[in-house]
């Protein structure tokens, strides 16, 4: 893990140092590391803590992953008055949106938070940004389909048509 920070916290030079430690470290970090959780970020210190169990069987890519989303959580509160903290951790509890089905993954209003929508959002980019192979949505779970490597995408002509072009020769003809 500690490599996996050093990479991400040199792609986010905006966020300040912290210390990432596992939930093992101490009872205090256990008791705040919810169960199923890969990490959690502390809004007061910014300090990452995650869990070993759910980091396990992860690789090295997956991990960064899970680095660069908390330290997007991080990012989201190193400025924040205490008072906003405590706003967002009391009453920021993401809605819905109509129309998704209750048997969706999506159907989960942790989800729809503000700062959780961005934290996925720093993941998608961040695996964009490195051209990451066969990613998987954190979300959604979907994935990109892979191109067979001989595939040459069609030429598409964005220029006007030759027919375009001889109506405006007749129009400047006639003029």
């Amino acid at each position: 893990m500690q490599r996996a920070y050093s990479k991400v916290s040199k792609e986010m030079p905006g966020v300040k140092k912290i210390s990432v430690s596992p939930s093992t470290s101490s009872l205090l970090a256990k008791v705040f590391t919810p169960r199923g959780a890969n990490a959690v970020s502390n809004p007061w210190s910014g300090n990452m803590i995650y869990n070993p169990e759910m980091m396990g069987g992860m690789d090295q890519f997956d991990k960064e992953q899970v680095i660069a989303h908390e330290m997007t959580h991080t990012k989201q509160m190193q400025d924040m008055p205490w008072y906003q903290k405590i706003g967002e951790m009391l009453f920021n509890r993401g809605n819905v949106p109509e129309g998704i089905p209750a048997t969706s993954n999506l159907n989960n209003p942790y989800y729809w938070r503000s700062h959780e929508l961005e934290a996925y959002q720093t993941e998608r980019d961040r695996a964009r940004r490195l051209k990451t192979p066969n990613y998987v949505d954190p979300i959604t779970g979907g994935r990109d389909y892979a191109l067979h490597p001989k595939y040459t995408p069609p030429k598409v002509e964005t220029g006007p048509s030759s027919a375009m072009l001889k109506k405006q020769q007749v129009k400047s003809a006639s003029k």
